[in-house]
């Protein structure tokens, strides 16, 4: 079994995440941001964020958390860590070239995405007495879905205490402009287990009415224990129409095993989660394969 996060572990980002294979991404979080640290002297690209994206890190980082077990969001930070989000999404969406998605570089406009992330990201040289949580961005990843050639797919993690908080965002093009076509994001929270951590997605292919699902999973941040929720929801997209969440729901899930702690699978009509959880008097944690079919904008639960 996994020792839980010590006090000394509270600045650090917890690393339970994998890359798996297409159609289904993850976000690295802080893993990533590491390494982003160590090579950023490789970066071409010297990007800077927006100042109202500086500012409100800066007002973020003033704030002291003193908390020996940091569970609970200082009260003033709650709607600056939800307009930290907001405020980084719109200067994502400023990073993205003007060109229709299909014929977007996705290396280089990585590489300016990395570059914003590196700019806001917790400095190497920070100091050891440092109180601040919270005004950091671990990473930032873009991806254009399998069968998707008009859609970006851009994750983003900020720090929260002992973890991440990570949003998706779906960008097309309409009328000559970037448009958000879904935004999956915790919104503002007063304890950090209300933070998505360890997120994953996926997108089943478009019917011939230009539909599509999509499919989020995250885990809840949190400063001790190897038991967690495993939160999933599906949302159904409609060209014209405006997202709409059809199902959502929670599982006790245990992320001591092996990594990834949890795999999400998405096909054209179904998806499936397998991940630990509790078992039973003989045995303390049980794998589990939960099972979803996915038709004219429901969600139903399928056997085996």
């Amino acid at each position: 079994m996994k020792p839980c996060l010590r006090a000394e572990d509270f600045r650090r980002p917890l690393c339970v995440n994998n890359l798996s294979s297409l159609p289904v991404w993850r976000v690295l979080g802080g893993c990533v941001a590491a390494l982003a640290l160590a090579v950023s002297g490789q970066s071409a690209v010297a990007a800077s964020a927006p100042q109202q994206l500086q500012q409100t890190s800066a007002q973020l980082r003033a704030i002291a958390v003193t908390d020996d077990i940091p569970i609970q969001v200082p009260p003033s930070a709650i709607a600056l860590q939800a307009q930290f989000k907001r405020d980084l999404q719109e200067a994502i969406v400023q990073a993205l070239p003007d060109a229709p998605a299909s014929q977007v570089d996705l290396a280089a406009l990585q590489q300016s995405l990395s570059a914003l992330a590196h700019s806001l990201a917790p400095s190497k040289n920070e100091p050891s007495t440092a109180q601040s949580l919270y005004g950091y961005v671990f990473d930032i990843q873009v991806s254009r879905p399998v069968g998707h050639a008009d859609v970006l797919a851009v994750t983003a993690s900020v720090r929260v205490p002992c973890g991440e908080d990570a949003s998706l965002y779906l960008f097309g093009r309409q009328r000559g402009q970037w448009r958000t076509f879904l935004r999956v994001d915790s919104g503002a929270y007063a304890r950090i287990d209300g933070a998505f951590g360890d997120l994953a997605f996926g997108l089943t292919p478009a019917a011939a009415n230009g539909s599509y699902y999509v499919v989020a999973a995250n885990i809840n941040p949190w400063c001790s224990s190897n038991w967690q929720g495993l939160r999933y929801s599906v949302y159904h997209l409609q060209p014209g129409k405006r997202p709409r969440r059809v199902f959502a729901r929670q599982e006790s899930i245990y992320i001591g095993g092996e990594l990834p702690v949890y795999t999400l699978r998405v096909g054209r009509s179904h998806f499936s989660l397998s991940f630990l959880t509790n078992g039973n008097v003989d045995e303390i944690v049980k794998k589990r394969t939960v099972r979803y079919s996915l038709s004219a904008g429901r969600v139903q639960g399928r056997r085996g």
